[in-house]
């Protein structure tokens, strides 16, 4: 395999010369430069990447901790972030850490040992509390994407879950009897998502999916029931479970990101459209800032919806 040495043989050149060149060096004149590239080309050089990035101090590299790729709040900021770091000569590392406090422990070492230079947060309904105690220790810049930590106080990049909710619920809630919601986890975007449909209820009876269904529809003699939870999953796996009791009754649904098949069943179905193109091009802008230690415009942050669609 050639190296500096070959090229600076080829070229007429010393190795700091051509060093200096096949890092743009602005101390080399242009047609240096240009002769440089071309025995390196002829000579069919490869630089080593690792190297120059430990020269730099930098691994032109931004680590995504993320749980898993299932879901569509987590595998498209992978895609977004992914896209828009190209635009800052950086690439993505996606570290799937499936629930584990070890592998989050484990990785989160190898990125302060130089593997990436910042890392983005998508953090889970289990790993929250993880992150609350490995975080104040990490000594690299780190962010949250939607789902974030107040007590750490770090940057945070999130959905308005709040307006969301206040929209969402208000669709369902204008066809119903009563409601059955999904909003029962202790984080921050189900707080907020709680938030919103709490302050539309009014005097409507309103329970969590927890509750006995059936004495829930007895007592208040609901015929038109509105369903409200973050995923499409959630209400599927609750209608199975209830299926006696929902089979008579209107059902009208509002959930979050994605309907997957048919509405058939329902009277009508609401879906909040998060914008996680715009999520992620504001965390790469933020987490950028952060590596090039630049103040942020605002250290959390919040993305509008991008639509509520209704499917039926």
């Amino acid at each position: 395999m050639p190296t500096l040495k070959d090229i600076a043989r080829e070229c007429g050149c010393d190795m700091s010369t051509v060093s200096r060149a096949l890092q743009d060096s602005p101390r080399v004149k242009e047609v240096t430069k240009e002769k440089v590239r071309k025995a390196a080309e002829k000579l069919g050089y490869k630089p080593n990447v690792v190297a120059r990035a430990l020269a730099r101090g930098k691994s032109q590299v931004v680590a995504l901790l993320v749980p898993s790729l299932e879901s569509a709040s987590e595998h498209l900021p992978a895609k977004f972030i992914s896209q828009y770091l190209l635009d800052y000569d950086y690439d993505l590392n996606i570290c799937q850490y499936h629930e584990s406090k070890e592998l989050i422990k484990r990785q989160l070492n190898r990125i302060e040992q130089g593997s990436a230079d910042a890392v983005i947060i998508i953090g889970s309904e289990i790993s929250m509390s993880t992150f609350d105690d490995l975080l104040p220790g990490v000594k690299i810049p780190y962010l949250f994407l939607d789902r974030h930590s107040p007590g750490l106080k770090s940057p945070t990049i999130t959905s308005a879950n709040l307006r969301a909710s206040l929209t969402l619920s208000e669709k369902v809630l204008a066809d119903v009897d009563g409601i059955v919601h999904f909003f029962t986890r202790e984080n921050s975007v189900t707080k907020k998502r709680l938030e919103g449909l709490m302050e539309n209820i009014g005097s409507l009876p309103c329970t969590d999916f927890k509750q006995d269904l059936d004495s829930f529809c007895r007592d208040n003699k609901i015929k038109k029931l509105g369903i409200l939870a973050s995923v499409q999953e959630s209400v599927a796996k609750f209608l199975e479970m209830n299926n006696e009791t929902v089979k008579d009754l209107e059902l009208h649904v509002g959930v979050y990101d994605h309907w997957h098949g048919s509405t058939e069943g329902f009277e009508s179905v609401y879906v909040a459209i998060q914008d996680w193109k715009q999520v992620s091009a504001k965390a790469v802008e933020s987490v950028m800032a952060l590596i090039n230690r630049r103040s942020l415009s605002s250290e959390f942050e919040e993305v509008p919806f991008l639509e509520i669609l209704t499917l039926k």
